[in-house]
């Protein structure tokens, strides 16, 4: 039960599927995590998590409107909204194949969550946090019956140029 962790209640795993640490079962999930770590040797961090507005676009298969805000306009350039398989299976891995090529750190998971990847836990938690809190303000909006106004595309281009990326 995620609510109630405790140390021994984290199970680290090699790269190969051997248990180190901790007691009972690694994830079913951790096909994912292995292939993640194979396709992109740049990436030294997997979150893959549930978060309750980004989920909700996950489940609406909405794509969350990301020039809504400069943050996100920076962070979250570029989602991969992948298409449901069931978790666990290597089908649910192999899916981030192709979007992992292409240099992407966002997924969307049908119907399931979604997983972000870095190269440390900063960069990782500040993208999650950013795309949750863009979801919700948009979810939000929504339910107030509000437009979602986006930044104009050559005005996000400026912002991104202004900053020497």
């Amino acid at each position: 039960i995620k609510h109630f962790l405790k140390p021994k209640d984290i199970i680290k795993i090699t790269l190969d599927d051997k248990i180190i640490e901790g007691d009972g079962e690694p994830s079913s999930e951790r096909k994912m995590h292995f292939l993640i770590y194979k396709e992109r040797p740049d990436i030294n961090c997997v979150f893959h998590v549930h978060p309750t507005y980004a989920t909700a676009f996950a489940v609406s298969n909405e794509k969350i409107p990301i020039n809504t805000l400069p943050e996100a306009a920076l962070l979250l350039k570029d989602i991969a909204y992948l298409p449901y398989r069931m978790p666990g299976t290597q089908e649910f891995a192999d899916v981030f194949t192709p979007e992992l090529k292409a240099g992407r750190d966002v997924f969307i998971l049908q119907n399931h969550g979604v997983t972000v990847i870095g190269k440390n836990i900063k960069s990782v938690y500040e993208k999650l946090e950013t795309l949750d809190f863009v979801a919700k303000v948009v979810l939000t909006l929504k339910m107030a019956g509000e437009r979602i106004k986006e930044i104009d595309e050559k005005d996000v281009k400026k912002f991104l140029e202004s900053l020497k990326l």
